[in-house]
């Protein structure tokens, strides 16, 4: 179970309802932001979900709690990426984000505690 390669879900005001592919079940996800004319990519959080392709669809329409954050980034020239890897059950999937929590700084995990 390795992450997926990053997907792009918004540039601007392009919000790509083709990057919902996803997985039907459990996941732990990252979301990933990178300048538009290229650069590294800064993980800004990570998170867990009991239906990948769902929660990609809540990023892609704007309806998340990060919204926020994600709008900002987004004005400033930023794009949001998300990538994943699957899990076996939720359970699994909260743990894992547990376990890279610990061990990696996210910025905008930090400002929703």
């Amino acid at each position: 179970m390795g992450w997926t390669d990053w997907r792009k879900i918004a540039e601007g005001s392009d919000r790509r309802a083709a990057a919902a592919a996803g997985h039907d079940g459990a996941a732990t996800y990252e979301l990933g932001l990178r300048r538009s004319t290229g650069g590294d990519m800064t993980i800004v959080y990570v998170g867990e979900t009991q239906n990948e392709r769902a929660q990609i669809v809540e990023y892609v329409r704007g309806t998340t709690p990060l919204e926020p954050q994600i709008a900002d980034a987004l004005q400033r020239g930023f794009v949001l990426y998300y990538r994943a890897t699957t899990q076996p059950t939720v359970e699994a999937a909260q743990a894992f984000r547990e376990s890279l929590l610990i061990k990696y700084g996210y910025s905008w995990n930090k400002l929703a505690q």
